[in-house]
């Protein structure tokens, strides 16, 4: 067994090499504002390497080309804003699928897609309208599955537009601290899972959110269907958080981990985790600790970056 002294510092040393606020606020042009965090610092939109900028780029413009061809068709309009929320231009993206809305005003994904972009701009009452309007629409209806490119380009299953819908809304009622509302959403969400992935997923946000709503006799039952053996691609950083609240410490996956491909935005998925365990297991000086380390990072499009920073403003800086 993993001493927690050893996990924590796996996590410590990773997040230290995040950039600090000042940094996020230099080398920007004004019309790169994304959002305001909780602590008043200004956001601007996230820089990526070369490689994936060109890529991306190339994407959105074969979208944009696609939606000025035919900017009523629901689908071009769906990919025009998918793909400029991925450049990071979250602003843009919700303009883009407001104007889709008016057009196709029953468009379940166009709601479900805003809603996440309200979230990364910290609008959560704008993303609880819409996201809430979403589970009115689907209601009935037969569930169907959500798909995302790898990093291939190839499609996969990202959930279903139920698991999905119900999933944001959970976060975005955990973000203002509404922790039943929460509870309510992430189990619903957890109900229309098709798969582990989801599940783990899910399952985090549902058992944090009943550890800091005081149930922690329904939390422990969240944990006992994660195992090792869980078939897990995209929530492994999730399915590890769930065993370190289980009681199992794998040093091995933890460094597994933090040295992938996409480590920066793990890192805050970890270190929100280890944080918020902290938090409620008594231990709040290590709690704030692991979010201002979060917070020093970049990665302020992360659900554990925006978590760290609306508990620091909740917890911590009263």
């Amino acid at each position: 067994m993993m001493s927690q002294k050893l996990l924590v510092s796996f996590i410590l040393v990773l997040l230290t090499a995040g950039c600090n606020t000042a940094d996020r606020q230099q080398n920007h042009q004004p019309t790169d504002y994304q959002a305001v965090t909780a602590l008043g610092d200004t956001l601007y939109t996230l820089p990526a390497d070369e490689e994936t900028k060109t890529q991306l780029n190339n994407e959105l413009e074969a979208a944009r080309a696609t939606y000025d061809a035919n900017p009523e068709d629901i689908k071009a309009v769906i990919s025009y804003g998918r793909r400029t929320a991925d450049r990071a231009n979250y602003q843009e993206a919700i303009r883009i699928f407001s104007k889709g809305i008016q057009q196709h005003p029953e468009s379940r994904r166009l709601y479900l897609y805003r809603g996440k972009q309200h979230i990364n701009v910290r609008h959560f009452d704008a993303a609880i309208e819409d996201l809430k309007h979403v589970t009115e629409l689907i209601f009935g209806k037969k569930d169907t599955a959500e798909t995302n490119k790898d990093t291939s380009g190839k499609r996969k299953l990202n959930g279903s537009l139920s698991t999905n819908t119900w999933y944001q809304l959970g976060l975005a009622y955990y973000m203002k601290g509404a922790f039943k509302k929460a509870k309510n959403a992430f189990e619903e969400s957890l109900r229309w899972a098709p798969d582990d992935d989801r599940k783990a997923a899910v399952s985090y946000w549902l058992y944090m959110t009943l550890r800091r709503d005081g149930m922690d006799d329904i939390a422990g039952e969240v944990l006992e269907p994660i195992s090792e053996k869980m078939e897990i691609d995209d929530s492994e950083p999730y399915q590890q958080l769930l065993l370190v609240f289980k009681g199992v410490f794998k040093p091995d996956m933890i460094q597994q981990s933090i040295n992938n491909n996409t480590a920066k935005d793990i890192n805050t998925t970890l270190g929100y985790g280890l944080g918020n365990w902290h938090y409620i297991n008594g231990r709040a000086d290590r709690a704030e600790e692991f979010f201002r380390k979060v917070y020093e990072t970049d990665r302020w499009n992360t659900y554990g970056y925006i978590a760290a920073e609306t508990d620091l403003a909740r917890l911590f800086e009263n």
